[in-house]
């Protein structure tokens, strides 16, 4: 999945002449800390919460625009790479762009987690495996195959790191329901289980941490 398919346009964008008080009301409405900035069909920047309570509310937003960032996704970015620049840059809001650069929508924290759940076929019958491994001691073609020799196949992966970058979390979404064949197999290679989640419990987790953050938003 790519930016181009999350992109909406239900979120206007602020205009140069628009005042800093007005993108407040804009931003507290929408419940997001961030607002593109467009003149006419053209990115300027993205305008934070902090750009206006910073400098004076009563200025037009054009005045802004040396505080304003330019973080933004092409049509054309992985869905992983949105999720990651949104992550990097602490975005509520992330404007995605056409490659001349000119504005076609955004892609806000709310839409982010129903995408991810279809792009990581968490929809699909089976369960969640999470590994625990060395940064660089484990082999994600062998674990591919060691799953498949029990009869299962990976839907889905992803890599985390841990702050202390002394290990890695390999999280794995699986298509069959009974995996401990599969814990034992991958265990006798020496990969260490660091827990399993049966797909109605991953999802209610997914889903109460959604909300939670969701309702820090909204305060």
């Amino acid at each position: 999945m790519i930016a181009k398919n999350i992109c909406k346009n239900t979120l206007a964008p602020l205009k140069p002449t628009d005042t800093g008080i007005f993108a407040l009301r804009q931003m507290s409405d929408n419940h997001v800390r961030h607002l593109p900035v467009t003149d006419g069909d053209m990115f300027v920047g993205l305008l934070s919460e902090d750009d206006v309570l910073h400098s004076n509310p009563e200025l037009n937003v054009e005045l802004y625009r040396y505080a304003m960032a330019r973080p933004f996704a092409f049509e054309s970015d992985h869905l992983y790479e949105v999720m990651h620049k949104m992550g990097l840059y602490k975005l509520t809001v992330i404007p995605v762009l056409d490659e001349m650069e000119h504005y076609c929508g955004c892609i806000t924290l709310e839409d982010l987690l129903p995408a991810f759940t279809e792009a990581s076929y968490l929809n699909e019958k089976g369960n969640i495996l999470v590994l625990e491994s060395a940064p660089h001691g484990f082999s994600l073609s062998e674990i591919a195959r060691i799953v498949e020799s029990e009869h299962a196949q990976i839907l889905s992966y992803f890599v985390t790191t841990p702050s202390d970058n002394a290990t890695v979390e390999i999280t794995l979404k699986l298509n069959k329901t009974e995996i401990g064949s599969i814990v034992a197999a991958l265990q006798r290679f020496d990969y260490e289980v660091k827990g399993t989640y049966s797909e109605s419990d991953y999802a209610e987790d997914m889903s109460d941490r959604y909300e939670a953050f969701m309702s820090y938003l909204n305060v």
